[in-house]
Order: structure tokens, then C-alpha cells, then sequence
């Protein structure tokens, strides 16, 4: 079975960007921008446009992990609420289309598909309080949490409103599907004799996504664009009963290529 992997898709996404961006540049090195004659959005025959855009940035995956310990000497219980940050260089390619409305065509809707490969991965470890009577240097409770991103695919819906000729300012509000590798060993020692237990599961995370972006015309159908994204994952349970709210930030900047249809 071919597993897709978040270094795979991370190494194709970089494969589209340079791929892409190659003719791009080519064409910038033998034709000299001059902002003075770059065509703002509205006005360059792409009122009604579809786009693709590339880019990279930078993932943060954060995990709050709310794990319950039974005491070894008695019924009570410990709980513990560590926090987990996978961070990692992102590779992204977006589709879409967008329209713009009214009168004076200053307001923007449009709909993007992406799809996302990330390097981000993190671990984090605890140790659960053993009572006094127990020797801590020969005697620990150790639970050891590694977190790889493999990528994420989602949509939005994008709203927007001109802020200039060049530029846009503009939201998104969407749904994302992301692809988690945990692996999660508890380690039990005493008197030097240590029992692990590795428990090694992918989890396709899903939740609501939003956030905020900038985009500007440098050159006839081309842009650039920034924007700061966050998703909020559903809870789950992991296979070693720790329950996880995962969810993610990620800084993007983008190439956008728009044409007709």
C-alpha cells in the first residue's frame, strides 16, 4: 500500500512552484515591470476571472492533549493538559474563481479549492507525579508524543473589497480536511525495568477554516497575495484514549495567475 507521506507532498508542491514559477520569471527577466504601467485587478479584463496560485509559508499544528493518569497507589486521578506545536515549511497550489459585484465593482465573492503539502512535525513529552515514596530517578511514567503534518486539502468562500486599483483586501471562510501522523509511547519504569507500549495511527482531522489576505496586482494577469490562515479541528480520541483539540495557523505568501474562461 503507497502511503502519501507529508515530505511527498511537500516535495510536489515545491515541483509546481518551481515548475510553474519558471516561465513566469523567465518572462519577468526579459520584459522589466514598471509599476507605473501595471494594470490594476478591476480594470484588466478580469472582472469575472478564474485563478491558480502557488505558495509557501510557514504550518503550525498545535495539539492540546488532556490526558487522565490513575495514581499507582490509590483511585484518584491526575490530569494533565500538555500542548504540542508541529511547525514545518508549507507548499500550497490553489484553484478558484471570483466575480466582482455592484455598480462601481469594488466588492468581490469568490469561491478556491487548495490542497497543501507540510514538513511540519513536533514531540512533546510528560512524565505523570509518581508519590514520594517512589524513587524518581529509577521510577517514571513517561508519555512520549511525536506529531508529523502530512498536508491538508479544504474550500472557501472568499468575499473581498477593493481597497485600491492594485489591491484587495479579502476573507476566507471555508472547510479543510488535514492528514496527522501521531505516534504516541508510554513508557513505565521501576527499578531500572521499563515496559513500552508504542501506539502509531494516522487521523484525518477536519474542521472549520478562516482567515484574512491581501492581494495586488503587479503585472497585467499576475499577483502577488499574503494571508494568515487558521483552522479549528474537531476533538478526537487517539488509540491510546488521549483525548486531542487540534488546530493550526499558517503564514502563507502566493503567486496568483488569473485567466478567462
Amino acid at each position: 500500500m503507497l502511503r502519501i507521506t507529508g515530505s511527498k507532498l511537500l516535495i510536489v508542491s515545491i515541483f509546481f512552484i518551481l515548475t510553474l514559477s519558471q516561465p513566469i520569471l523567465s518572462f519577468a527577466v526579459n520584459n522589466p515591470i514598471r509599476f507605473s504601467q501595471a494594470q490594476p485587478i478591476i480594470l484588466n479584463g478580469l472582472k469575472d476571472a478564474s485563478y491558480v496560485a502557488i505558495g509557501t509559508g510557514y504550518d503550525t499544528y498545535k495539539m492540546h492533549e488532556h490526558i487522565n493518569f490513575s495514581n499507582s497507589t490509590d483511585t484518584s486521578l491526575i490530569y494533565l493538559d500538555p500542548e504540542i506545536a508541529a511547525t514545518g515549511i508549507i507548499g500550497e497550489f490553489a484553484l478558484g474563481y471570483g466575480k466582482y459585484l455592484g455598480k462601481s465593482k469594488r466588492a468581490y465573492a469568490g469561491v478556491e479549492v487548495f490542497v497543501s503539502g507540510s514538513g511540519a512535525d513536533g514531540d512533546f513529552e510528560v512524565e505523570r507525579p509518581l508519590p514520594k515514596e517512589f524513587d524518581y530517578e529509577i521510577n517514571k511514567d513517561v508519555i512520549d508524543t511525536d506529531v508529523i503534518v502530512n498536508g491538508s486539502l479544504g474550500l472557501y468562500f472568499v468575499p473581498a473589497f477593493l481597497i485600491n486599483k492594485y489591491s484587495k483586501l479579502y476573507f476566507k471562510l471555508g472547510y479543510s480536511w488535514s492528514l496527522v501522523s501521531i505516534d504516541e509511547t508510554t513508557r513505565v519504569c521501576r527499578e531500572f525495568d521499563c515496559v513500552a507500549v508504542e501506539v502509531d495511527q494516522d487521523k484525518v482531522n477536519r474542521g472549520f477554516t478562516y482567515g484574512v489576505g491581501l492581494e495586488s496586482a503587479f503585472y497585467d494577469e499576475f499577483s502577488l497575495r499574503a494571508e494568515l490562515i487558521n483552522a479549528n479541528y474537531t476533538a478526537f480520541y487517539t488509540d491510546s484514549a488521549t483525548k486531542v483539540d487540534p488546530s493550526s495557523f499558517r503564514y502563507l505568501i502566493g503567486l496568483v495567475y488569473h485567466f478567462k474562461l
